[in-house]
């Protein structure tokens, strides 16, 4: 699990007065997190003020190669680039830990963003955080090719506003930072006269992006939408038309103090892909109601027509029988179907023999019951052809590595 934060030194007790000190990076053993054991975690302190808001890399669908580093991604403060760093870490030894960076990313050139961007009376102005990478890292394998995939807010059209998206799409395949983006883009759907801004963006399993923001200018109180590309539009376009997740719904504007006048806005707002279909774009958000401090949370989902889902889990309905023959009751077989996928049983104390497998079908063995513990490593079965067994229901399934019983 890797993380970061900005590090500041608080110049009071009550830290209402702090100074900027460098950008921390964290990783983290999941595994002692989800076991409570003794937690193996590495930290780096990149101990600079150049850099600010270093965002890990979040990986959704495949996984990274074994040994594959984590990218950090930050916008340089002095060139238009995004800086990649490589966090490698080792926690049996963590002497041989590295971070090392940055690779620079050529950008297109832009005008920095407004600091803040107007709302309508009596609203407050709102802070456009431009400064940072913004939601998320987004580390993907389409194809073979691996991708980062980023975003900030900008100024367009040669001005500071109105604001817009720059987003790219990084190719850091066989762990090679590619110093020139696959394609990038400055957003912000032709001259409406809108600031978009606090970009989160996010890739199916296919390919297709999308990008949510907040969109809002002096004249319209801020709204929450999307827009999006697929896989197979030109590169550096979304042509995707962008939509409102808040169609019909009365928006107003944030007025009133929280320490200070308020101005931040949309801090917590996310786009994920669904873990399971691989497919649904889920989109969190925030609006105001009603003029005022209280925020309302807004979720919505949708996804690509050209995305077909992973193939859901299917239950088979047969018996599992142990060596000896004995059938045990209350079992649930599930599986991916063809070649390759992975089976799994559960409620069952020990098998080693499945019925009613599909035909061609690769198991792997990850039963586990209450007080039982079976590691899927040590077992395997293969449903065989029809010269070493029968297919009319009950398939010949034969003991390939056997294991170690359950204990």
């Amino acid at each position: 699990l890797y993380m970061s934060a900005n590090m500041f030194d608080c110049l009071n007790a009550s830290c209402s007065s702090a100074t900027y000190q460098e950008v921390r990076a964290y990783g983290l053993n999941i595994q002692d997190l989800i076991s409570g054991a003794t937690l193996r975690s590495i930290v780096v302190d990149t101990n600079s003020t150049a850099r600010f808001t270093l965002l890990p890399s979040n990986f959704r669908g495949t996984a990274p190669p074994a040994g594959r580093p984590n990218y950090f991604v930050g916008e340089s403060s002095t060139l238009f680039a995004w800086e990649v760093f490589r966090f490698h870490v080792d926690y049996v030894t963590p002497a041989s830990s590295t971070f090392t960076g940055p690779t620079n990313v050529a950008q297109a050139s832009y005008v920095t963003a407004a600091t803040t961007v107007p709302e309508p009376a009596p609203g407050n102005a709102t802070d456009t955080l431009a400064e940072r990478m913004m939601m998320q890292n987004q580390y993907r394998i389409i194809g073979g090719v691996e991708s980062l995939w980023v975003n900030h807010t900008v100024g367009t059209a040669a001005a500071a506003t109105p604001t817009g998206i720059q987003w790219g799409q990084i190719n850091v395949t066989g762990n090679v930072v590619n110093t020139t983006p696959v394609q990038q883009q400055i957003f912000n759907n032709g001259a409406d006269g809108l600031n978009r801004f606090m970009g989160a963006i996010a890739v199916d399993r296919v390919g297709n992006m999308a990008i949510g923001y907040t969109a809002s200018s002096a004249a319209v109180a801020p709204d929450i939408r999307y827009a999006g590309r697929l896989s197979t539009d030109p590169l550096n376009t979304l042509p995707q038309t962008e939509v409102t997740m808040l169609p019909s719904v009365t928006r107003s504007v944030q007025t009133g103090t929280c320490g200070g006048i308020c101005t931040r806005w949309g801090d917590y707002s996310a786009m994920s892909i669904d873990p399971v279909d691989e497919c649904t774009f889920w989109y969190t958000h925030h609006f105001f109601p009603v003029q005022g401090t209280n925020w309302v949370t807004r979720i919505g989902s949708f996804k690509f027509p050209s995305c077909v889902p992973t193939a859901a889990p299917v239950a088979i309905s047969g018996r599992v029988l142990r060596p000896d023959g004995e059938g045990l009751s209350g079992v649930t077989i599930t599986l991916n179907e063809g070649i390759g996928q992975r089976m799994t049983v559960t409620n069952t104390k020990g098998a080693y023999v499945f019925e009613n497998v599909p035909v061609g079908t690769f198991c792997v063995l990850t039963a586990t019951r209450k007080g039982y513990v079976f590691n899927p490593e040590n077992i395997s079965f293969e449903a065989f052809s029809n010269a070493e067994g029968t297919f009319n229901g009950t398939p010949t399934v034969r003991e390939i590595n056997p294991g170690r019983p359950f204990r």
